[in-house]
């Protein structure tokens, strides 16, 4: 199933943040210097770049926790404006589905919130979209995630605020963890087809020293 047929840029739809894609505290991910790191034209240097995107992780196990149709009850529904998925959500949905997250696994989050690309983009690029929490974070960092993703712009729950921190989530997963994050995937025929486990093609463009790429993303279930 094609999940990536979304129109595209650096940052596209959809599309993958390098690991050096946010930082805290003026620290990259493995506590490179952020002002020395994008110094330069080639862009993020420090093997942090989209063009050091892993190529054992183009080919992997994914994990599709559908969240909006457990949380619906089986229908295929999409979250409301804000919520925030948490631990508990993704335990019961991977639990109702038979599925486990392994070590080394993508996982992908159904909000159903795909459905207004293209069609209301204003919802869609808002500041009310759902999406994991910090909570969820912690979830998805404890199974050993290598690549996380979802169907909504800025893959965290907007507001995207804890405090005065603001995408706390990014920097929970790119910055501290190394985990890279995918946002804005097609994810409605996986839904609808009931999709739990699939091979995921992740291709990015190799564009030195970027902060993303556009993706082609395929599931093969």
């Amino acid at each position: 199933m094609d999940v990536g047929d979304h129109a595209l840029q650096q940052h596209g739809s959809p599309t993958l943040d390098a690991i050096g894609h946010i930082g805290r505290d003026l620290k990259l991910h493995g506590g490179v210097d952020a002002v020395t790191a994008t110094a330069t034209p080639g862009g993020i240097g420090a093997k942090l770049g989209v063009d050091h995107f892993p190529v054992d992780l183009m080919l992997n196990r994914a994990v599709v926790l559908d969240v909006a149709r457990q949380i619906a009850g089986g229908r295929p529904d999409q979250l409301p404006p804000g919520f925030e998925v948490t631990a508990a959500h993704l335990d019961a949905t991977a639990k109702a589905q038979g599925v486990q997250v392994r070590p080394g696994d993508s996982l992908l989050i159904r909000t159903g919130w795909g459905q207004y690309f293209g069609k209301d983009n204003a919802k869609y690029l808002g500041e009310q979209s759902p999406g994991p929490g910090q909570d969820a974070a912690r979830w998805i960092i404890d199974r050993k995630v290598r690549l996380a993703g979802n169907d909504t712009a800025t893959f965290e729950k907007r507001p995207a605020a804890y405090g005065k921190e603001l995408f706390s989530v990014h920097m929970m997963l790119l910055t501290d963890n190394g985990i890279y994050i995918m946002e804005s995937a097609n994810l409605e025929p996986l839904g609808d087809a009931k999709v739990g486990v699939a091979l995921l093609v992740v291709t990015p463009l190799r564009i030195e020293g970027g902060s993303g790429s556009p993706l082609r993303v395929l599931a093969v279930a």
